[in-house]
């Protein structure tokens, strides 16, 4: 086995002249084209389940929702804890 079978390489251009000059007017056409903003990519149309897509985004709003109710319960656990650690630190004037 030698080592260049096992390297991905990149296709080899041809060896005939007919087929080379072929190929690079192809390329420059394509080239050209995508300069001048003629080539658009190709929209692939949705094949996905639409009942599906919408019980995704309700439980991605759900989920959202109980993300911010814990991360602000957190905050408020935290505020409390630091509030009356500063209290029971303040000298009484």
């Amino acid at each position: 086995m030698y080592v260049r079978d096992c390297m991905a390489t990149k296709p080899k251009r041809p060896r005939d002249p007919n087929q080379l000059a072929h190929l690079t007017n192809q390329l420059a056409h394509l080239i050209g084209q995508v300069a001048i903003g003629e080539a658009k990519e190709e929209e692939q149309p949705d094949t996905r389940n639409p009942a599906a897509v919408a019980l995704g985004a309700l439980g991605a709003a759900k989920g959202d929702e109980a993300k911010l109710e814990a991360i602000l319960a957190s905050l408020t656990a935290n505020t409390d804890s630091l509030a009356a650690d500063i209290l029971a630190n303040t000298p009484n004037a």
